[in-house]
Order: structure tokens, then sequence, then C-alpha cells
């Protein structure tokens, strides 16, 4: 991970401290820390409070998340790990947020749950011990009834119907003919949301086009190998849709541009590789659950949580929002992605707003 300069928008610029990579054959994982200890921020407490980010996969565009809650840090006074292992792996994740929690002395999490009911009694375990939880960026259901961690997640059928609608904008009126979309995770209740929504986009806005549903690996290894297989399969798709899976649009950009294809390319998510394939034309466009500002709320939330007691009462659902990035406005996203700083200053209007009243960002479960 490269190390940046933050701006806080105040005049003041608080430096990352440390910035380390440890490889762990047992658990695979990649650690970074921020700290901002002895320099002017919002919320100094005397004792160092510190959180763990807890990726459920390291892939570029999941890093957002430990960025925001990097800045957050910087902006209040607490230290942040990012962590996660190399591949969806509940039991690596159980034990990275083990040690976290006995070998770091992280006093909160904030972790990304594909499999949120394999956490139950491991999340029951760090409760009792006065550990505090708030989930991000995969919805959890209520899990643990009452128990329930805060979640911090967009919602997900509003997301598949935006990646929906991007293709259907982009075809002629009265459009006929097949797409090929995928999912990252089938059976994940995130992911099948996203295919609701997309679903019902082009049964309401474009019925005459036949939505397939098909499978790729969401990485950088398999997943360009089984789109070029979909792509030979189905000739005269009107276009390629990777759904709730962050690399799809990357990969799919790239075959565009290098075959002059004629398909229309969208999927979710910033992967730090997509936007300038936005700017050529061979993405239509993303939809974005705006990483950063998950990583950014849960980062806020815990410390708030920790340092002062706040926001403990506090449960259900809160929605980030869901972004749409496309030609109109990606030259914001790429000025914004070639620092912290420029994400920090991106994402600062919508993050104040959003805690100038966090109760009504907040759902039911």
């Amino acid at each position: 991970m490269s190390s940046f300069s933050v701006g806080l928008g105040r005049g003041k610029r608080v430096k990352r401290i440390t910035a380390l990579a440890v490889a762990a054959a047992s658990v695979g994982l990649v650690l970074s820390t921020v700290a901002s200890a002895g320099h002017q921020v919002r919320g100094q407490s005397q004792k160092q409070i510190r959180i763990a980010v807890v990726l459920h996969l390291r892939v570029p565009s999941l890093l957002q998340f430990c960025y925001g809650a990097e800045q957050a840090g910087k902006e209040f006074g607490f230290a942040v790990d990012c962590v996660g292992p190399q591949k969806v792996n509940t039991l690596q994740q159980q034990q990275i947020i083990n040690s976290e929690v006995t070998n770091r002395g992280v006093q909160g999490i904030a972790p990304l749950l594909v499999d949120a009911a394999g956490m139950r009694n491991l999340f029951a375990s760090l409760q009792k011990r006065g550990i505090r939880i708030v989930d991000t960026g995969i919805q959890t259901g209520k899990f643990m009834g009452n128990a329930t961690p805060l979640l911090v997640a967009p919602r997900d059928l509003r997301t598949g119907l935006a990646a929906g609608n991007i293709i259907i904008s982009h075809l002629p009126k009265n459009p006929s003919g097949e797409v090929v979309a995928t999912i990252g995770v089938p059976g994940l209740k995130l992911c099948e949301d996203r295919k609701k929504g997309v679903t019902q986009a082009f049964a309401q806005n474009a019925p005459n086009v036949k939505v397939i549903w098909a499978n790729a690996a969401d990485d950088d290894i398999k997943g360009p190998t089984d789109w070029q297989a979909l792509i030979t399969a189905h000739p005269n798709a009107l276009a390629f849709i990777g759904d709730c899976a962050s690399t799809a649009p990357e990969i799919l950009g790239k075959i565009h541009q290098q075959t002059h294809a004629s398909w229309l390319v969208t999927g979710s998510e910033l992967d730090p590789r997509t936007p300038a394939y936005i700017e050529s034309g061979d993405v239509a466009g993303v939809t974005s659950a705006s990483f950063w500002v998950e990583g950014y709320t849960a980062g806020r939330v815990l410390y708030e949580q920790i340092a002062h007691g706040k926001y403990v009462n506090l449960h259900g659902w809160i929605d980030s929002g869901t972004q749409v990035v496309d030609k109109s406005n990606v030259a914001a996203v790429v000025k914004a992605f070639k620092s912290q700083a420029g994400l920090a200053a991106y994402y600062h209007a919508r993050v104040e707003k959003l805690f100038s009243n966090l109760q009504a960002a907040i759902g039911p479960y």
C-alpha cells in the first residue's frame, strides 16, 4: 500500500506513521497501521484507541474501506489496522480478528462478512469482552437478534437497478437481444439483491432484452479466463454486466479495448483501474457502494462508541448510498484516486452530511 500525506481541510496535514506488509502463511493477511498521536485532531483521547478494518478479501477496490477509516483516524486521533485474508475464508478471518484483539489490542472492529452466521459465536464472545463491532459493506441480516452489530452498507437492490439502467441508457429505443450478467458470490444476500435489481431494471425498462445469468470468478487470476469464455459463448450479446464483482469492469474494459468490441460493459465498485476505461468509453459506467464512505463511517462510529459512549444505542442498517460513475463525473473520480488527500476531499461533504443526522440514515436490517 502506498503512503500519502492527507490534508484535513483545516490547514493541518497529518502523515501516515507506518505502512507495512506482513506475509503470514497461516492467514495470508496484509496489515497497515495509521496513527495520529501528537497531532492536532478533533477528538484526542489520553490512551490512543485502535480499531481494525477486517476485509473478507484483499483486492484493490476494498482497500478503500481502510483509507476511509484511516482518514477518520487522522481526524479524531485513533489508530487503524487494515487486515484481511488473500482469499475468502471465514476461518482465516476469525483468526485474524482474534489476533487483532489479543495481540494488537484493538478495541473495535469493522469487518466485511461473507458468512455472518459463522461469526456469531466469536462476536458474542467479543461483545462480552467489551469489543465494539460495526459491520460494513455486506448486508448481514439480523444474525444475532438484538445483539446484531450496527451495519454500514448501501441498499443493494437499488444498486442493482442502477447497474441495469446504466446499460439500458446506452441502448437504442425498444432494444431486443441478450445481455450476460454475473454476480461475484452466488447465494450471498448482497449479490442476490444486486441480481434482483438488474433483472428488475430490464423487466421494467427493456422487457425485450433477455438477461442471461452466468458465473465468473471475481479475481484477477481466474476472472479473465471466465469472462473470455462467456464472451466467446455469447458473440451477439448487447452487454456484459459484472455486478457484485469489483474486478469485472476492469477485466471487461481491458478486453473491450483490446478487441474493439461493440458490446457494452458495466459492473460494480471503483477498482482503481476502472476509471481509465470509463474515460476511454470501454466501460459505460459502474455503480459504487462508496467503500471509502463506509470505512470512514464505521471507523468514526467505532471511535465515538469507544471514546465517548456515543452511538452505542444505535441499531440497524446505516444506508451509505449508491453512486453511479460514468463519463459525466469520472474526471473528478480520477482526480480523487490520485491520493488519499484527494479521496478525503472528494467524499468530505458526503460524510459530513451523513453525520449531521446519522439517525435519519438508519433503517431495518
